[in-house]
């Protein structure tokens, strides 16, 4: 039995999380993306150390290609995941419904990615990253 791992029973520390958000930018370059956008619980907790179960709020992980990622959550969360993440994250919030108008979460989100950007073109996840099955890996944007 000496061949069985043992357990990993502490959080990933920066430096792993670092390394683990080095490795999507990899992917992102390879690719030519700009920005990997997760919807996925198990991604964000993977990358983050920040787990949470999707009801109907959700939480977004926006990844650059350079600089601090940036975590859509609930404007009540945002204490919550600043607690639980162990990675640097620049922090954008939202209101619940009902929100108003303009600062619900697909509202904000589009502000994140507006023409001014420069970003013109969005293609799923799954074109860029074929075996990427997640349903909730949908939006990269080039």
């Amino acid at each position: 039995m000496s061949d069985v791992p043992s357990p990993i029973t502490t959080p990933p520390d920066e430096s792993e999380l670092g390394l683990r958000l080095g490795r999507v930018r990899v992917a992102m370059a390879q690719h030519d993306l700009d920005y990997y956008v997760s919807f996925d619980p198990v991604n964000v907790y993977y990358l983050t150390n920040f787990g949470h179960y999707v009801h109907e709020r959700p939480f977004l992980l926006v990844i650059s290609r350079q600089g601090q990622p940036t975590m859509l959550v609930p404007y009540l969360e945002i204490a919550h995941v600043k607690e639980r993440a162990r990675c640097e994250l620049q922090f954008v919030t939202y209101y619940e419904f009902p929100a108003p108008q303009g600062q619900n979460w697909f509202d904000v989100y589009a502000t994140m990615f507006s023409p001014e950007s420069g970003h013109r073109r969005f293609r799923t996840i799954r074109t860029a990253f074929p075996s990427s099955l997640s349903r909730w890996n949908t939006v990269a944007l080039t």
